[in-house]
């Protein structure tokens, strides 16, 4: 029985030191910011996406959309598929040339525009996440990045904190980002602010993102009507 109660102890005791070994471990944060400018050289960006996102504004303008973006580089297809919870039945599609301005490797700190302050760290599910202030070092009215959080893992961005100004319009706010596959890319951005004075906030999700290597060049055609049958004369 003695034995018996030893030997368990002593895998209970292994499973433990195992568990403890497995663990992640909190980064310094100097490394972590290495490891983050390392994943950004080396980041991949996709060529093509096709992604529903939803648009929420309350405020002077109360906005409540769901739409189907495809996009390849700066070209992009937007279709309107519900506006104020009813459906769209005209089907509303806007061909132009956006940039992505949420797309990380555009969006994303770098540490010859910033300085970074490192502010703390926490743990989320099995990995870390550091949380870093930031102050332009050329600083804009218009817009500004103030901070960021690393995710340990991939090292890349969990979310990005902003503030912006233009126009009568500000706000601040932050955009979330997570891994789809092999990509990093955005699923939600939320703003708060006001618009001429008066408080406002927006919402976007981005939601069923699928990255094709390419699109088909009608995409970016808009829909011809069918040509109406003429009947003769009778």
């Amino acid at each position: 029985m003695i034995g018996r109660r030893a030997s368990l102890a002593a895998a209970t005791a292994c499973m433990l030191l195992l568990a403890l070994a497995a663990a992640p471990k909190r980064q310094d944060s100097q490394l972590v910011l290495d490891e983050y400018v390392r994943a950004m050289a080396s980041l991949a960006m996709p060529t093509a996406s096709i992604c529903n996102y939803s648009i929420s504004q309350a405020g002077p303008v109360q906005i409540e959309q769901q739409h189907l973006l495809y996009r390849q580089g700066d070209l992009v297809r937007d279709s309107l598929l519900s506006s104020q919870g009813i459906p769209v039945r005209a089907k509303s599609i806007v061909i132009a040339h956006r940039a992505d301005r949420y797309a990380i490797d555009r969006l994303a700190p770098t540490l010859h525009d910033y300085e970074v302050l490192f502010l703390s760290a926490h743990k989320v599910g099995a990995n870390f996440e550091y949380r870093y202030q930031a102050t332009a070092l050329a600083p804009s009215s218009r817009f500004s990045i103030t901070g960021f959080t690393i995710a340990s893992g991939r090292f890349l961005p969990s979310a990005i904190a902003f503030t912006s100004s233009a126009n009568g319009v500000r706000g601040h706010g932050a955009v979330l980002y997570h891994a789809v596959g092999q990509y990093w890319v955005p699923y939600e951005v939320y703003v708060t602010g006001s618009v001429h004075g008066k408080a406002a906030n927006e919402r976007i999700v981005w939601s069923n993102c699928r990255f094709p290597r390419s699109l088909p060049e009608t995409t970016f055609r808009i829909p011809q009507p069918l040509p109406s049958a003429t009947l003769p004369p009778i």
